[in-house]
């Protein structure tokens, strides 16, 4: 009978303290005893705070524990080159029905008709590379770039709901919950149409910010690597193919 496979997950967004070495001794451990295997899966979905010196501590870390692993990034450099995220791509539901108790829980409901053309209109602005400073939290002093390229933004309905997706390289943290904002906003009548290129500009700063919608409607839909025939959702990366 194989033995348990387990993993290592550290993220490179802040150097690794003595909770995250209890962590990985604990698993490596566990996986060890019983024959198991461990992995190692780096998630660098938070572009905002990852930096190189935050991965090279990663290797550097479990190096001084100890400690080795059977699948995964062996160094910072085999991760850029194979492991590294290239693409994400986001929904975020509206739903038009207040009486479905089980899909309210995972979209956000208005039960009012919106104006959808409109919000195809505005999201167009969104594709490309913009400063998107406007449809983020207040960004602290480790944020240098607030820049971020989309390459796919679609609008559509779908039965009784609408559906915002966008396919980007990077996203800043609340990003797509303001952005989904402003298209509500617009689709009620809230809004100009124009506000929504507006924020990508200096006019955000005499504008009215964005209102952020609630985060049960948003999903992390698709997350893309550099790598030829790998589908994450049927074989996370590091797994093996048993």
């Amino acid at each position: 009978m194989a033995g348990p496979r387990t993993r290592i997950a550290p993220t490179p967004s802040g150097f690794l303290h003595a909770g995250n070495a209890w962590s990985f001794l604990i698993t490596w451990l566990c996986a060890r005893s019983r024959g198991g295997t461990v992995h190692l899966r780096i998630d660098d979905l938070d572009v905002e705070r990852a930096r190189p010196e935050y991965l090279d501590d990663i290797f550097a870390s479990l190096a001084w524990l100890g400690l080795d692993w059977d699948g995964g990034p062996r160094d910072a450099a085999e991760f850029h080159a194979r492991f590294s995220a290239t693409a994400r791509i986001y929904r975020y539901r509206f739903l038009l029905n207040e009486f479905d108790p089980f899909r309210r829980r995972y979209a956000h409901v208005y039960w009012k008709e919106l104006d959808v053309e409109r919000m195809q209109k505005a999201a167009q602005v969104f594709e490309g590379e913009h400063d998107f400073r406007g449809y983020t939290e207040e960004v602290g002093p480790e944020v240098l770039n607030t820049r971020r390229r989309l390459k796919s933004v679609t609008i559509e309905p779908f039965e009784d709901e609408i559906r915002f997706r966008v396919e980007g390289d990077a996203f800043l943290r609340g990003m797509m919950r303001r952005m989904a904002g402003v298209l509500f906003e617009i689709g009620r009548g809230h809004r100009p149409l124009e506000d929504a290129s507006r924020l990508l500009t200096t006019e955000r700063d005499r504008m009215q910010w964005p209102v952020v919608l609630p985060a049960k409607g948003l999903t992390l839909m698709e997350v893309r690597y550099d790598i030829p025939g790998y589908d994450a959702r049927k074989q996370p990366l590091g797994d093996d193919d048993d």
